[in-house]
């Protein structure tokens, strides 16, 4: 059993190294990892009821013996993580080892506890793909085939992609291990007299006819005819199936012959830019693994020799540098535009198009689809926004763009137009957005101070009443009322309370915290407190002046001192300072 999908770090490659695994498989697993389809962006945003379907047609025995996680049980681990934030991976394991499959249901029961969808059927995988395929119907389909020795016959693969999987969304995808020692050991048969004729009559079957068998035929070179056969299967998949195949070898070691091909198919541009940059990086991480194996051969070597045949940066960019140019060259006159624009750094390329049309190629929408949802892109001056001054380009919360991009690390990238008066908490994830919080760093979890989250539903209940005209006043008034009753001395008791909850008593003036201990009351004051005029009005009245204060269900201290008075023209009770001037 080989390393599978998942996220798997360089510790834990070096588990690996000391469990006896192959440099080969650590690059699998690696390359493997963002391919998962829970973890992409594009096959979450196709998923009907929030499902995503899953087969690894090889699973072995879901775990390995030093305990390490295998295919399966990386499966399972991200299928729960993804079970919590609302997405289902539904996960279907084949196993036709007696032994490997009992230790598999081992591994399932452990996470089936745990409301983790995962099946597991002990036979061969070809007879349970249909039905795997019936229950992906209109969700992503992702198929992981990690077998020992042959795959599937390729007339079954493509019954699966081109007939029954044949549109492009729901999303299907196909990562393969094509094993070149069982090419060459049947390559070897092609020339022998005593060649076993059901063996290649199989190899047939998977490579869809007896075509290989020329390449070994009139080959000097066997390796150099093993490679060409794996290069012709990948060209005559993309051929039948209209996907993007990309082929990857993966060897032991530098100069040593290809262990086996992983070869990856998709019908979507990005996922085919992702299988590169993951193959890139497990190519970082397999020398890295080896320099580790190197080490453990030999501790007392001053440098190891896989130190000396590894690549330096700068030979891999002398060379990488003018392919890369090249490439662009094309792009530009496939496009129309000037090789020396496309070379140039610049945010946007010259194009015929403007950048509505822009935005539906990078967002995967319709223009109509982008004009009725932001009806704002229409406008002359955009981005500009004439008709709402309150809205501007702020952070988004930070929970919200992970769940969309599937990652941690696009924060600084994402930007998103909110209204500084009325999007001040996300009521998804219960993070503070709004006042102060200028990027995610700032944001404040709110979990625990439900009177915020529901003062932020009754917020929105009051701009859909009352419109975003009226409610904009009504919020800059309150807020600058709150903040002048603060800045004088007077402390609602509840404000206290959630200043204690946040873990602080004197937020600084640019503190998040500053603001969310008083939203609630800036909130519920337009309901009871009229229009206040005058440059002093801001102030609370104590109880001898004739001036209503700010109505609140809260008491007020200043500087711990409290006296019980009444605020006139209120029925709810206010506590003025002892030192407060007083009529006699």
């Amino acid at each position: 059993m080989r390393g599978g999908t998942g996220g798997l770090h360089v510790e834990r490659y070096r588990r690996w190294l000391l469990a006896g695994q192959s440099a080969a498989e650590c690059v699998q697993a690696r390359t493997a990892a963002p391919l998962h389809p829970a973890l992409r962006r594009d096959d979450r945003a196709q998923a009907q009821d929030r499902r995503v379907v899953y087969l690894d047609g090889y699973a072995g025995e879901g775990r390995y013996e030093n305990g390490d996680p295998g295919s399966a049980e990386i499966a399972m681990r991200v299928a729960s993580y993804y079970r919590t934030r609302g997405l289902r991976l539904a996960c279907y394991f084949v196993e036709q080892q007696p032994k490997s499959f009992e230790r598999l249901q081992q591994v399932l029961r452990g996470y089936t506890g745990r409301g983790v969808d995962a099946r597991a059927h002990r036979g061969e995988v070809d007879e349970v793909l249909d039905d795997v395929v019936r229950r992906a119907a209109g969700v992503p389909l992702f198929l992981f085939l990690d077998p020992c020795g042959l795959c599937l016959p390729r007339e079954r693969l493509v019954d699966v992609l081109a007939r029954q999987r044949r549109d492009r969304r729901p999303a299907t995808e196909v990562l393969m291990n094509f094993s070149m020692m069982a090419v060459r050991r049947l390559g070897g048969h092609v020339r022998s007299p005593k060649g076993n004729e059901r063996s290649l009559e199989r190899f047939d079957a998977v490579c869809g006819g007896p075509w290989w068998r020329k390449y070994f035929a009139d080959a000097d070179d066997q390796e150099d005819a093993a490679e060409a056969v794996a290069a012709e299967y990948a060209r005559r998949l993309h051929q039948l199936t209209g996907m993007f195949v990309q082929s990857v070898p993966v060897a032991k070691a530098p100069h040593w012959k290809a262990v086996y091909h992983l070869v990856f198919a998709t019908r979507s541009p990005y996922g085919l830019w992702v299988f590169g940059d993951a193959a890139a990086r497990a190519r970082a991480e397999w020398w890295k693994t080896l320099e580790l194996q190197a080490e453990q051969t030999d501790p007392n070597a001053l440098f190891s020799t896989v130190s000396v045949l590894r690549p330096a940066p700068e030979t891999v960019e002398k060379a990488a540098v003018p392919v890369m140019a090249a490439n662009l060259e094309r792009l530009g006159a496939t496009n129309g535009i000037r090789a020396e624009r496309v070379l140039a750094q610049s945010s946007w390329l010259e194009s015929r198009q403007d950048y509505i049309e822009r935005l539906a190629i990078v967002s995967g929408q319709s223009c109509e689809t982008l004009l009725h949802a932001i009806p704002q892109l229409g406008q002359e001056h955009w981005p500009f926004l004439a008709d709402r001054p309150d809205f501007s380009v702020d952070a988004p919360c930070r929970l919200c763009v992970a769940r969309r991009t599937g990652s941690y690390s696009h924060f600084s990238r994402v930007s998103v137009w909110s209204s500084r008066f009325h999007d001040q908490v996300c009521l998804r994830h219960k993070i503070w957005t709004g006042r102060s919080a200028e990027n995610y760093m700032q944001q404040v979890d709110v979990t625990d101070l439900p009177d915020v989250i529901q003062a932020q539903r009754r917020h929105y209940r009051l701009l859909r009443r009352h419109g975003h005209v009226v409610l904009s006043a009504c919020f800059e008034h309150c807020s600058d009322l709150w903040d002048t009753v603060v800045r004088r001395g007077y402390r609602p008791s509840d404000r206290r309370r959630r200043l204690d909850t946040l873990g602080t008593s004197h937020p600084e003036i640019w503190d998040p915290r500053r603001y969310i201990a008083v939203y609630p009351e800036v909130v519920a004051a337009p309901r009871s407190t009229p229009p206040l005029t005058g440059g002093s009005s801001h102030a609370p009245r104590t109880a001898d002046t004739s001036a209503s204060g700010p109505s609140s269900s809260v008491s007020c201290h200043r500087n711990g001192s409290f006296a019980g008075a009444a605020s006139r023209g209120s029925s709810r009770n206010w506590e003025t300072p002892l030192y407060a001037s007083r009529t006699p």
